[in-house]
């Protein structure tokens, strides 16, 4: 009986000895993120078309005469430092391929390597994703997109989205002469100035809704699909 206490006690004073090394290990995980850039030029009033994407897209319009992708891919899970190394490569595929087809022309192609049981990060899985997109104010939008949300502001020109699931923002500027078409599957559409009060706005299907605003003097076309999710406007 004494050998059999003596023995427990050295393993409870093992387990204590060594609980302070697992918390140790635990505290130096981290997730692991990698940013890259990217910017070609292109022609004032050019056209940006963005095919593929998912995760968090921002799209925003500035003074600079060129597109800049910017690509943040971290990790869902958190990993000690021996493996960030092997994780940066793997997350590394999941960047933007951005080119410049014409002179005012930019294609930009999300990237997302095919999974398998022995390819973590393989299709859409284990990464936070996000683009932040910039285009020069009067460039014109063709925007394809998976699931995830979309925000867009500051852009003066047409605007064609086509997007499986998330939320869809459009921010200003806007003006009279602005035609708006918004569809959402299954979700709602909000509004706002300087559109609220005017078009239709209709139910389909008691889950989904369309807004329609077309002026006669248009000079300029929204159109948004969207399948599963809420589209805001203004």
């Amino acid at each position: 009986m004494r050998h059999s206490r003596f023995r427990l006690a050295i393993a409870l004073l093992a387990a204590s000895a060594a609980a302070p090394v697992l918390a140790a290990d635990d505290s130096a995980r981290a997730a692991v993120e990698v940013v890259s850039s990217q910017r070609v030029p292109i022609a004032a009033g050019g056209t940006v078309s963005i095919d593929e994407t998912w995760g968090e897209v921002s799209i925003e319009g500035w003074d600079e005469p060129a597109v800049e992708v910017m690509t943040t891919r971290r990790s869902a899970k958190a990993y000690p430092a021996d493996e960030a190394v092997d994780i940066r490569t793997r997350l590394d595929r999941f960047a933007a391929r951005v080119d410049a087809t014409a002179p005012d022309a930019v294609s930009v192609v999300g990237l997302s390597p095919t999974g398998s049981v022995t390819r973590p990060f393989g299709g859409k899985s284990g990464v936070n994703l996000r683009y932040v997109i910039r285009v020069p104010h009067g460039s014109r939008l063709i925007l394809d997109n998976g699931a995830g949300s979309v925000r867009i502001a500051g852009v003066r020109g047409d605007i064609a989205i086509d997007s499986d699931v998330g939320e869809v923002t459009i921010a200003g500027p806007f003006d009279a002469a602005t035609a708006i078409d918004a569809r959402s599957g299954i979700g709602g559409i909000e509004v706002n100035a300087p559109f609220a009060g005017k078009g239709e706005l209709r139910r389909r299907a008691l889950v989904g809704e369309r807004f329609s605003y077309r002026p006669s003097d248009a000079v300029r076309r929204i159109t948004v699909t969207l399948g599963v999710g809420s589209i805001t406007i203004g």
